[in-house]
């Protein structure tokens, strides 16, 4: 009994390892046909049809591919025989997707040229499009543009002679655009801008009284194409300062708010002190509206660094300046700087003074005012800070004498490049705080003229020691 219970298991365990292995047989294969079924299948039609037959089908299917590309494509992307008109009396052919094979008679090539007007078509006229059979097998658009346009861009009788078949035969000239301008059509005027800010613009005339050169006249004539922004501006006049004497300031009378103002007066400057030292100077002039309400609103200012124009004694100098906008009220003082750039390529430093505007608080609680002098190059620090340092002496006053000195080596050809930066700041007596007055720059990234004309000075002038006072800038 045992025997038999034995051998009905071994044969049930059999059975089942069969039908194990029949499962794994069959999913593999299911697996390999489903993988290969595509091919399995290919190859199948290739034995039961003939290769007659095949070939007919596909030529068959093929129209009908193309009619589906056809119909999916874009209007502007399918080729086309006509011509687009550009607004301008611009127009070009659509390039062809397919390159004709077919041989290009003389009255094809010739129908398909620039115009006889322009200087290009005569000279592709004098090709001889008769050698032009049909293109071959290695033709490339962008080579036959550059064949095409080595010739054509200095056309010559010579060029045209060393034109061989080859090159034409290597030029489509389905690529051909034609352009036929019409300048009447286009507005090609110049128009001259006012400049940085295009607020206006402000005339003046300078001169000195005498040889001496000890007053200063300055005659302002009248204001021009100024904006009046509000309907409530009822007037505009003119205040002028000699910076950096900012406490003396002259003002016109009030004339209409329009576009126009004319002033016609006449102000004198005397030298303070009197050694004749106006090149150093600055004039501001100072736009001024009032509205109904008698509200005082800034409009503009408009600066000339004497420096840089040359005033006779007696005899006008007729100056013509911009208007843009004002930035006095950032102003916290000026500072005296003398520049000369010697032959050894070095730009030699001298803070003579600085110069603090009247108004200004607490000014005896400084122990000492220092000067942080470095140059920029792009924006970015070149070397290090160089420290100018002044000790105080408690005395209220607004002009303090620094008289420190250095330098920096610069070529004259990285001038347009640079610039110099000058830090002016305080210390408190007794807190032993920091206090940041402002910035001067000399340069190119100067905020007004007179940095700009005093930098083109000495880079024009080796040798030669120049000295003009800069307004800071706080903030």
């Amino acid at each position: 009994m045992a025997g038999s219970s034995t051998s009905l298991t071994e044969e049930i365990l059999l059975a089942l390892s069969i039908s194990l292995g029949a499962l794994f047989f069959a999913t593999a294969l299911t697996l390999i046909v489903a993988r290969y079924y595509k091919k399995i299948r290919a190859l199948c039609e290739s034995c039961c049809h003939d290769d007659s037959s095949t070939s007919s089908e596909k030529e068959n299917e093929a129209p009908d591919k193309q009619k589906l590309a056809q119909h999916f494509t874009p209007a502007f992307l399918q080729p086309s025989e006509d011509q687009f008109t550009i607004p301008g009396a611009f127009y070009s052919r659509s390039i062809q997707p397919q390159i004709r094979m077919t041989p290009m008679t003389e009255q094809h090539f010739n129908s398909r040229t620039y115009s006889s007007s322009s200087k290009t078509s005569l000279h592709r006229n004098k090709l001889n499009a008769s050698s032009v059979t049909s293109l071959p097998a290695n033709f490339s658009p962008e080579a036959a543009k550059r064949k095409w346009k080595a010739v054509t861009d200095s056309p010559s009788d010579d060029d045209t002679a060393s034109l061989k078949s080859e090159d034409i035969q290597s030029f489509s000239v389905d690529d051909l655009t034609s352009f036929d301008l019409k300048p009447e059509l286009y507005n090609i005027s110049r128009q001259r801008t006012m400049g940085i800010g295009g607020l206006g613009k402000v005339h003046l005339s300078l001169q000195y009284e005498s040889t001496s050169r000890k007053k200063l006249d300055v005659y302002l004539k009248d204001l021009i194409k100024l904006h009046i922004a509000r309907p409530d501006l009822v007037s505009v006049y003119v205040s002028i300062i000699l910076l950096p004497e900012r406490e003396l300031i002259y003002t016109t009378k009030h004339q209409n708010a329009s576009p126009t103002a004319v002033f016609n007066e006449r102000f004198v400057f005397a030298s303070k002190p009197m050694n004749r030292d106006f090149d150093s100077k600055t004039v501001l002039v100072l736009i001024h509206n009032i509205d109904k309400s008698g509200k005082d609103i800034m409009y503009g200012e408009a600066r000339l660094p004497l420096l840089c124009k040359e005033i006779y004694s007696q005899i006008p100098t007729d100056v013509t300046l911009n208007i843009k906008i004002a930035s006095i009220q950032n102003e916290a003082g000026d500072i005296l700087v003398q520049l000369i750039y010697n032959d050894l390529g070095n730009v030699e430093v001298l803070v003579k003074s600085v110069k603090l505007p009247s108004n200004m608080d607490n000014i005896s609680a400084l122990q000492a005012l220092s000067v942080r002098c470095y140059l920029k190059r792009l924006g970015s620090r070149v070397g290090k800070k160089i420290l100018l340092s002044k000790h105080l002496d408690g005395i209220a006053k607004h002009n303090f004498d620094i008289n420190r000195e250095c330098k920096f080596k610069i070529t004259q050809e990285a001038f347009k490049d640079h610039n110099l930066t000058f830090a002016v700041s305080g210390k408190q007596k007794h807190m032993g705080k920091k206090i940041k007055l402002g910035k001067a720059i000399i340069g190119g990234s100067s905020k007004d003229e007179t940095g700009l004309a005093h930098w083109n000075a000495i880079s024009n002038s080796p040798g030669i020691a120049w000295t003009v006072w800069h307004a800071i800038y706080s903030g």
